[in-house]
Order: C-alpha cells, then structure tokens, then sequence
C-alpha cells in the first residue's frame, strides 16, 4: 500500500488547469464566449478532498489478485481501524498533537495552580499573557528588581508585588514559577525556588555554564521537581507536523540538515554582548533552541565545531557557524547570528534519502523524490498561540500529567552542547 494518491487534488495535478494552459497561448475553453462563467483551479476549491488526500491509504489493486490476497488485506485493514479506534468507527487523526491533560482533581472541577512570574520584561509578558488564557492557572505574584515593570502587570490580574524572588518565596504558596530574568541569575533562583519545593519553567540558557546547569537538574531530581526549558519550538505546529513525518520513517535516512536564526539587533550596550550576564554571545542566546529543535528532530548531536565572527566589534560573539554531526549519522549546521538583516525564510531544513522538508513559521513544505512539487502544511496556530502550549504543558504537568514534550533533561542537554561550542574554539 502507499500513503495518498496524486499527492494533491487533480485540478492541482496540471497546468492545463491551474495556469489554463490549453492549445498554444488561446487558454481555450476557459476564455470561450460559451463559458458560463470564470473558472479558477487553486488551492482551497474543495477543500474537502484536500483534506481527506492527507489522510488516504491506496491499494494496488487489479484483476490479479487471488481470493485469499483480498482476504488477507480485508483482515489487515480491519484489524488497523479496530487498533485506531474502539469503536471501530475511524476518524483521522490531526497531524499536530494535542498536550496530553492532566486529569481533573473531581468530576467537573479544575484545581487552580497558583503561579508566579520572575521578571518582567517583554518575555515574562508573553508568559503571562498566556497563563491568563489557561482556565487552570491563577498568577499571584510577579517579581521584578524594577517594581514598576511588575506593578504593570497586576493592573488586569490582581497579585503582589515583589522586588525580590526570597521574599516572594517567603510571603506566597505556589504550584510554579516561569523565570524571565537575565541568564546570571537563573542558577540562585533556581536553586531557591527548588529548595523550597516550587517547580520551574525557566526561559533559555538554562544557565550561564554546564557546572549551575548540572547543580540544578541534580537539585530538581534530588527534590522530584520539574525544571524544564521553556524550548517554545517544540511546541510550534510547523515542528509537530515535522516530527510525525521525520517518526513515521518518510524522509528515509538523516543525510543533512541546516538550521538558520538570524536577525539584525544592535547589541551595543544591551546586557546580551555582557558576558558576565549573559554567559556569552549569540551561541548561548539562540544556540540552546537550535540544539533542542535538532534533538528533538533528529535524536542526539555528539559532536560541535564551531566559527564565529563579531561583525558588531562587540566583547562576545555575534555570529556562529556552528557543524554538528548526529549520533544515528547524518550531519549539518547551525547558522545563527545577530548581524544578518535578510536571513532565509526556512529556518529548519532536513534532507533524507527519500525526501527534504523545509520549515518556517507560517509553516511546513515537504516533497518525496517521487513526487514533482512541494506539498504546503499551513500552521493553524500563530506564532503567540503556539508559544502558549508550552505553559499548558507546564501546567498540565503541574497537575500530574506526564511532561511528554520537554523534560528536566533537554535544559541540560542543550547546556552541554553550547559547552562544547565554546570549548572548539579553544583548540
């Protein structure tokens, strides 16, 4: 059997259609007086079919098959749509996956879970803003060093205010806490709010070295705590839909891969170019993302080779090439740098012996070496809603779901890899 058919509807299959390119440039019939009326084969037409194509399994069936082969493929569908559905009634299944919940503490009720904020820059506002649309969450203290940045918060959601997350810890019972702080402090307040028995999301880097990352996955497990990193990516509809075709085996064997974030930002100045602060350049500002999507892609990165470049003439780093090989064997690299004005538009690309995908944040472009044209994935969720699963997640697992996306080790993982970024470049 084989997945689809055409691949896309057949008035998608030709120009003769799409382009009405007919008997030499006369786009006859379609520009005929007899023509009712106008007519346009694009995407969307029937959407209906567009959609049950992505879901269609074919047979190679013909006159050659013997009465026990059909019996054999009857018993083997059969037995497929009773495993898919205990009904036996089969309803696809969406390409991205939902957030597994967590169970309701009684029937009909939602525990809320008292949350908290550290920091409250432009980051902790996108935490907050989507805890606020979680039914389950209630945030009761934000903390920021200037009260004022925090004192904006609590005009729509009425909490306390601190200057200092000991304080805080001190005055409020809580369930969570998503850090947004400078990358220098995450590793004592990590370490305090672990102490006291309070689970963490914290924002990348995990930490400015692998020695505070390792004190405090060790602290999170010694306390049976959560500490995941807040890896938004993983979370985006472009990276789910990746990552059922990469798991069902579809772009065969991992031959290479390329990943870019760029951007222009002037760094002069800016605690991100303080490496007492920040724990170095660009490396550790977007590498952690980029090391997690590729090992949540394409399994685990053994080795790292890194290049830079400091076009801004700043203390740290602000452009890396960053080679990487894969433990299963394929290779690529990481293209990262504060200084690009116009980087691509894709910035995951994965090519595999049967296939390439091409990732971006409107969405997913796929093509099969048998096939002539890309096939387009569009996100359903922007760019912000797809940010927000990830505090869902971290919600869920607050209330005893499995942490089935991130886990307490990818933070360190991550740690470990732009440790060894670093260490390349001085040998």
């Amino acid at each position: 059997c084989g997945a689809g058919y055409t691949g896309k509807p057949i008035y998608l299959c030709t120009e003769s259609l799409t382009a009405k390119k007919t008997y030499g440039t006369s786009q006859f019939p379609f520009n005929s007086a007899y023509a009712s009326h106008s007519y346009d084969y694009v995407e969307g037409l029937c959407p209906k079919a567009e959609e049950t194509l992505k879901h269609l399994v074919t047979l190679p069936w013909d006159e050659s098959w013997s009465e026990e082969k059909v019996a054999k493929a009857a018993a083997a569908l059969k037995e497929t749509v009773r495993k898919l559905s205990p009904t036996g009634t089969f309803v696809p299944e969406p390409m991205t996956q939902p957030i597994q919940k967590a169970p309701q503490t009684t029937a009909g009720s939602v525990k809320k879970l008292r949350i908290g904020i550290i920091g409250c820059g432009q980051m902790g506002e996108w935490h907050w803003d989507a805890y606020r649309k979680n039914s389950r969450a209630e945030c009761v203290a934000f903390v920021d060093t200037d009260r004022s940045r925090a004192e904006r918060f609590i005009a729509k959601t009425p909490a306390h205010v601190y200057t200092d997350h000991r304080q805080m810890i001190k005055e409020e019972k809580l369930d969570g806490v998503s850090i947004c702080t400078l990358p220098s402090t995450h590793h004592p307040i990590v370490m305090d709010l672990l102490e006291q028995g309070i689970n963490v999301l914290c924002e990348k880097p995990l930490a400015t070295t692998l020695a505070e990352a390792q004190a405090m996955t060790e602290k999170a497990r010694e306390k049976n705590l959560l500490l995941l990193t807040a890896f938004k990516f993983r979370f985006f509809d472009e990276v789910q839909e990746a990552k059922l075709i990469l798991d069902k085996k579809l772009l065969g064997k991992i031959l290479n891969f390329r990943i870019m974030f760029g951007g222009y930002a002037d760094m002069a100045g800016t605690w991100f170019a303080k490496k007492a602060l920040s724990g170095g350049g660009v490396i550790i500002d977007n590498g952690p993302h980029a090391f997690d999507l590729i090992r949540y892609l394409l399994g685990d990165i053994t080795e790292v080779r890194a290049q830079i470049n400091n076009i801004q003439n700043l203390t740290v780093e602000d452009t890396a090439q960053l080679a990487c090989r894969l433990k299963q064997g394929g290779s690529g690299t990481i293209d990262i740098s504060w200084s690009m004005p116009t980087p691509s538009n894709n910035y995951c690309e994965i090519y595999g012996e049967e296939g390439v995908m091409l990732l971006d944040l409107e969405g997913l472009s796929y093509k099969f070496k048998t096939w002539s044209e890309f096939k387009r994935v569009t996100n359903k969720a922007a760019v912000k809603e797809a940010f927000g699963r990830q505090i869902d997640h971290f919600l869920n697992a607050l209330a005893g779901a499995p942490a089935s996306v991130t886990s307490n080790n990818d933070g360190l993982k991550a740690q470990e890899l732009v440790e060894k970024a670093y260490h390349s470049l001085k040998q």
